[in-house]
């Protein structure tokens, strides 16, 4: 192995490890099998043809009912970059 590498590699991981936060302090705990419940999962992202409007779905869990509930989100863009507030294009009211 390059001497100068090996150097570079060794004050990298140091720097690493005095300066970036313990992983433990990044998660104050472990993932539950409850949070499965709580959890909004983002599936097919597509982008306008003209590039201004990008249409996500989005899947939440019912516990109560044991149904999954899926619904379409659109975001407006300007030059590649969201623009606005995320909306709902789907009625959530519908199944």
């Amino acid at each position: 192995m390059n001497y100068s590498l090996a150097i570079s590699t060794a004050i990298a991981v140091a720097i690493a490890y005095f300066v970036l936060p313990p992983v433990s302090a990044a998660q104050p705990r472990g993932l539950l099998p409850a949070d499965f419940y709580s959890e909004v999962k983002v599936g097919e992202v597509a982008i306008s043809p003209d590039g201004t409007l990008l249409a996500l779905t989005a899947t939440t869990v019912d516990e109560e009912q044991n149904l999954r509930h899926q619904e379409i989100w659109m975001q407006e863009l300007r030059c590649g970059r969201p623009e606005g507030e995320l909306f709902r294009f789907t009625d959530p009211t519908r199944e």
